[in-house]
């Protein structure tokens, strides 16, 4: 039984940390937004030069 909660308990990190780091994803995200005052998904249409 010790085994199965021990295992739980690492699922569950696992889970909390990548939900961490989609809140972090995300925030970057809205933060690139507010700097270049364009929404991302307008950022991808631009003609921006391409890097050889």
């Amino acid at each position: 039984m010790s085994d199965a909660l021990l295992n739980q308990q690492s699922v569950q990190s696992v889970f909390d940390n990548f939900y961490a780091d989609i809140l972090v994803y995300q925030t970057a995200l809205g933060a690139l937004e507010q700097v270049v005052n364009l929404p991302i998904s307008a950022i991808n249409k631009i003609n921006a030069p391409k890097t050889p």
